[in-house]
């Protein structure tokens, strides 16, 4: 975009307001801080401190350990168990009494059981453990997804705060400017009082719309502390890339909506489901267990007896209709479990269908905010230029100066707008960046 021109402004002016500005707001104190930290943060910089400083990620990452612990209990019921049993009995002894009688009895002994089958239910168990644990995998990626769109927009927010900070401060130093040469001008007659009482006006709102801006940066700086873990005062790299002249098409975004982590997770969640009404229909079946026992000590007639083995069969008969109920119940679960990935689905397509919206709106807007902030711009050097002939009022230079400072201003706005929407719609696609 070419350098404002006219009386007021000319290159070596420009570098004084953009050393001005730099010298000043780069050292605001946002937050009670008096100066800037000394490395700047990339938006993968913000995310990579997010998920080390903040709960999100973390949370996720301890359900996914209990998720794994629970897949390692669900498998140790396929194992035999060894247990060490000791028993000590005190009885009244009959009149006539016999080894089998005796007042004190005792023993100690290792007894190891193996299952043998159960229905399967074990290894239904298992699978199902083993499900929940891919769903809360998903989960946890899910969460690194909407962490990133978290950050992304937190970290855009405050640089466009920070964007409209610098435009504000430009046009308040212009028109400072501008109240310098009309008092001189009205003193010697050349303007007239109500042009300089215009221009003072307009001061005194940009220096309103000024607090404001700080205001809004500081709140801004608040939730990107929040969401990152980095300090408030952490200086943000604005890389200001070039937006694409429009969007992939929608359908590319939605091919994608399959493979998101939340989907996925719902599935697993369906898989579990399905499993969990095999494990609780299986309770209908005969289990057999084998036992053995090995005898470090014993009383009675079995004393000289060390070890003996068996075989359980448990069939069962009736158990007041709790297994037919949990049948039942895990029947109705997994249409639940159905009927939350199909909403989640839904839901899904629908961000994506939002995200793509903003983000291509953002993208024409900032498109078209740019034309017109290259037509207001040479409207105002052309302004400027004929005041100086005396053509035009002072208030016409100031109309024009306004119109090209605030289409400079929404310009820059649709465009960090634009820019979060992108990340936005990546991360509803799945496609963030990676951490390591």
């Amino acid at each position: 975009m070419a350098l404002l021109g006219g009386p007021l402004l000319n290159l070596e002016a420009v570098g004084k307001v953009v050393m001005k500005f730099i010298g000043v707001f780069l050292v605001v104190p946002f937050l009670g801080t008096l100066a800037w930290a000394a490395d700047n943060a990339t938006l993968l910089q913000a995310y990579r401190s997010a998920i080390k400083k903040t709960e999100p990620v973390a949370i996720q990452e301890s359900l996914t350990t209990q998720a794994e612990e629970s897949v390692t209990q669900a498998r140790g019921y396929l194992f035999p168990t060894l247990t060490g049993v000791g028993t000590y009995t005190r009885q009244d002894q009959p009149p006539n009494p016999s080894v089998f009688t005796l007042a004190d009895q005792y023993n100690a002994k290792l007894m190891v059981t193996q299952p043998i089958f159960h229905g399967f239910r074990d290894f239904a168990g298992l699978s199902g453990a083993q499900n929940l644990l891919k769903a809360q995998q998903h989960a946890t990626d899910q969460s690194r997804y909407s962490l990133y769109d978290t950050v992304a927009s937190s970290y855009y927010a405050v640089l466009s705060t920070e964007k409209d900070i610098a435009n504000l401060q430009l046009l308040l130093d212009l028109t400072d400017k501008r109240v310098k040469e009309l008092k001189e001008r009205v003193q010697i007659g050349r303007s007239r009082l109500g042009e300089l009482l215009s221009a003072q006006a307009q001061v005194a709102t940009l220096k309103a719309q000024m607090e404001g801006a700080l205001s809004a940066n500081r709140q801004a700086r608040a939730t990107f502390e929040l969401a990152t873990g980095l300090t408030a005062s952490t200086a943000l790299t604005d890389s200001s890339e070039v937006l694409p002249a429009k969007p992939l098409p929608l359908e590319n975004y939605l091919a994608k909506v399959e493979k998101r982590p939340d989907i996925l997770a719902a599935k697993a969640q369906v898989e579990a489901a399905e499993d969990n009404v095999s494990y609780a229909w299986r309770g209908h079946l005969p289990s057999l267990d084998f036992t053995g026992n090995y005898y470090l000590k014993r009383t009675g007639a079995l004393s000289g007896s060390n070890w003996d083995l068996g075989l359980v069969l448990s069939v069962p008969i009736f158990q007041g209709g709790i297994v037919q109920s949990q049948y039942k119940m895990a029947i109705d679960k997994r249409k639940q479990q159905e009927l939350l990935l199909a909403q989640t689905r839904r839901n899904a397509i629908h961000q994506i269908q939002n995200a793509y919206v903003v983000y291509a709106n953002s993208i024409s807007q900032s498109i078209a905010f740019k034309e017109a902030s290259e037509i207001t711009e040479k409207n105002y050097n052309t302004q400027s230029h004929d005041y100086r002939n005396g053509l035009v009022t002072n208030l016409d230079v100031l109309d024009a100066l306004n119109q090209f400072q605030t289409t400079k201003q929404q310009m820059d706005r649709t465009y960090y707008q634009a820019k979060s929407a992108e990340a936005t719609l990546s991360a509803a696609t799945g496609e963030v960046p990676a951490t390591n």
